[in-house]
């Protein structure tokens, strides 16, 4: 059962590094099609091109080349005056119309002709040589996030190990801003929320299962001016809003950095909310707190926190003032131990 498990893992976590995979430049030939261009035209076009050449003439002359000499040799007689041959119009004979039973090819006739405008295509019988120069790989890990999650344990960074990494473990350390996000239906009365965010608040999940961060449980430091409380109130009927916090550091989260291993990082936090007076079960007076994470730094919506709106709410106020901390974009960095 231990060997599915393991099987079960790798397999996981290999399908969770598939997304920082970085496909090849394709090659896409060219579509005559899409200029409008017909199947036929294309290979009258291609047909006409091979006809113009004399495969199997060996060095000689075609019957073409010798009718050339014979009409253009210093012995041939004048049969037109000057002045009818100095005003013969040019006519291009790449575009009249000659029919294959003019050259004695059984079956149907079938006109032939030459048309320039047409491009051709699949004529060059020869490969091209195509070929992929891999660049050299630096990155020691790859890393993706997601913004404005709301959840109670959200994914705040899935870190992908590069063949490039220098050392079998690596420490980490995460800085990302937090709100809190209320929302419910009660009638007017205040409220309390705390959020308590705890070391063990932090979990890493690998191939689906749960990192053992017991014997090295990473660091969880506030910044100054973190709301862990808030209060306000609310005015009767459905009510949301939300809270800018502030910001987390998250320091010390060692993990084995062995090249394809793919993790995700999850906070859960500790969070009570409850109306002041009224029991936690009371249907009519509900509130629910969701954690805000990934805050962006800067938003036009009044609905969507960020340095330009660090609160929001309908049918509910906050008596809390807002925090002076500036919202910051994820980011990750790493040191060896």
């Amino acid at each position: 059962m231990g060997d599915l498990t393991t099987c079960i893992t790798s397999e996981q976590n290999r399908r969770n590094g598939l997304i920082f995979n970085i496909p090849p430049p394709r090659y896409t030939p060219q579509n005559p099609y899409a200029a409008g261009w017909t199947k036929a035209q294309l290979d009258m076009r291609r047909k006409a091109e091979v006809l113009k050449y004399n495969k199997s003439a060996n060095g000689r002359i075609s019957k073409a080349q010798s009718w050339t000499q014979i009409v253009n040799g210093s012995y041939q007689r004048r049969t037109f005056s000057g002045s009818y041959l100095n005003n013969v119009i040019d006519i291009n004979c790449d575009k009249v119309v000659t029919y294959t039973t003019g050259a004695g090819i059984p079956g149907p006739p079938t006109p032939l002709y030459l048309d320039p405008a047409v491009p051709l295509y699949n004529y060059n019988s020869q490969s091209a040589g195509l070929g992929i120069n891999n660049k050299t790989e630096t990155d020691m890990w790859r890393t993706k996030y997601d913004t404005n999650l709301l959840s109670n344990s959200p994914v705040i960074y899935t870190l992908n190990i590069r063949p490039p990494i220098d050392n079998p473990r690596y420490k980490f350390t995460i800085k990302t801003s937090v709100g809190i996000y209320l929302d419910g239906s009660a009638n007017a009365n205040n409220y309390t929320t705390k959020v308590t965010i705890l070391p063990d608040s932090i979990k890493v999940m690998f191939g689906g299962q749960m990192v053992d961060l017991q014997t090295r449980q990473p660091t969880i430091t506030l910044e100054p001016g973190f709301k862990t409380d808030i209060s306000g109130s609310l005015t009767g009927g459905p009510y949301g809003g939300a809270f800018y916090l502030g910001n987390i550091v998250i320091s010390n989260l060692e993990l084995s950095t062995a090249a394809g291993n793919t993790y995700d990082i999850v906070i859960q936090p500790t969070i009570s909310a409850l109306i002041v007076g009224r029991e936690t079960n009371d249907p009519i007076n509900k509130i629910q707190a969701t954690l805000y994470t990934n805050l962006i730094e800067y938003s036009n919506d009044p609905k969507t926190l960020s340095n330009n709106t660090k609160r929001f709410g309908t049918r509910i106020t906050f008596n809390t003032p807002a925090t002076a901390s500036t919202i910051v974009a994820p980011i990750i960095t790493g040191v060896s131990p």
